[in-house]
């Protein structure tokens, strides 16, 4: 789908794999367990490294009937390309997960069983706990204490399987779900930092730059033309600039706008072989399965 304002530059990702049965206490756990060690990689990754946007967040999503896992990515990026950037750290994070040492694999399930026999810190976050339960239709209070000892039986060689299965592009028994919000905007938003080469070689000119005005510009990210006009308003100041002088950082800064063109690798982007693009949603919805409704761990007893 098109992002609804036109003027929002920002697309957006969410890549979501079914796992399974909300309850069954297993599975369940061996996808928690999973979530927590790729958080921090996905982040590390595609937040830090790929600088792809703002919010990169992954975790396990449950509702009721089912569980599984997501990546969601919002980015001035176009949405295909953010969908194989998840994939390529999805090809990274096998590996990673594979050359986990058992020291590092026992160290991050016990930060997570400790989390979840962590004691509620006020009343409010004890009273949310028990209606999360009642919410979601199962009633089943003790599920944390419960979780805690599944996880502590759960191995690495489990989750390496549940990820290989239900997770991993290459699984031929996975079932994926990516929802694309793309920017209507068809250029690229410029980045400021690539102007910073031209204010460099206009002081080195002696084209007087106010470096305070400079820096409340790009603090404001701003676009290609208000860049373009700022550099062009310093030159018309600068009195003294010889022609050859002018003539040269005034085209530096015309070349500024080859800044947006997007990269090789970007525009090159596609989808993986066998995705099947979903137009009209409502159809797609009447071939799914039922969800199975929710029933209460224990009977309810209505006393006389």
């Amino acid at each position: 789908m098109d992002v609804p304002n036109p003027a929002n530059v920002n697309s957006s990702v969410d890549y979501y794999c079914e796992v399974g049965d909300v309850t069954d206490d297993v599975l369940r756990n061996e996808l928690a367990l999973f979530a927590h060690l790729a958080n921090e990689p996905c982040f590390n990754i595609l937040r830090t490294k790929e600088q792809l946007g703002y919010i990169v967040f992954s975790g396990s999503r449950s509702a009721v009937g089912q569980t599984g896992f997501r990546i969601l990515v919002q980015s001035e990026k176009d949405a295909v390309f953010l969908e194989s950037r998840v994939e390529a750290f999805l090809d990274y994070f096998q590996s990673y997960l594979t050359d986990m040492s058992n020291e590092e694999f026992e160290k991050q399930r016990q930060s997570l069983v400790d989390k979840r026999l962590e004691k509620p810190k006020n009343l409010h976050g004890e009273s949310s706990r028990y209606w999360a339960r009642i919410g979601d239709g199962y009633y089943d209070f003790l599920r944390r204490d419960r979780d805690a000892e599944v996880l502590k039986s759960i191995n690495k060689e489990q989750i390496i399987q549940l990820f290989n299965k239900y997770i991993h592009p290459s699984s031929e028994t996975r079932s994926k779900l990516s929802l694309h919000l793309q920017s209507q905007d068809k250029g690229v938003k410029f980045d400021p930092k690539r102007a910073m080469p031209v204010v460099q070689a206009c002081l080195a000119k002696g084209v007087p730059i106010p470096m305070e005005a400079v820096q409340q510009l790009m603090a404001a990210s701003p676009s290609l033309d208000e860049v373009q006009a700022f550099a062009r308003k310093c030159l018309a100041e600068a009195t003294e600039l010889s022609e050859a002088d002018r003539t040269e950082l005034e085209a530096g800064v015309a070349a500024l706008a080859g800044s947006q063109v997007p990269s090789e690798t970007e525009s090159k982007a596609t989808l993986r072989e066998g995705n099947v693009v979903i137009r009209d949603i409502a159809p797609f919805k009447a071939t799914l399965r039922t969800t199975k409704a929710p029933t209460p761990v224990m009977p309810l007893k209505v006393e006389a």
